[in-house]
């Protein structure tokens, strides 16, 4: 969860209402 604190900061507006979405897809966001 150490990158998905540093994601969350750079794309806090889409990551709000993302972030139940991107939960699913940690490990293709973590190679975005």
């Amino acid at each position: 969860m150490t990158f998905f604190k540093v994601v969350y900061r750079r794309h806090t507006n889409f990551s709000i209402e993302s972030i139940e979405q991107t939960f699913n897809g940690t490990v293709d966001f973590g190679k975005l």
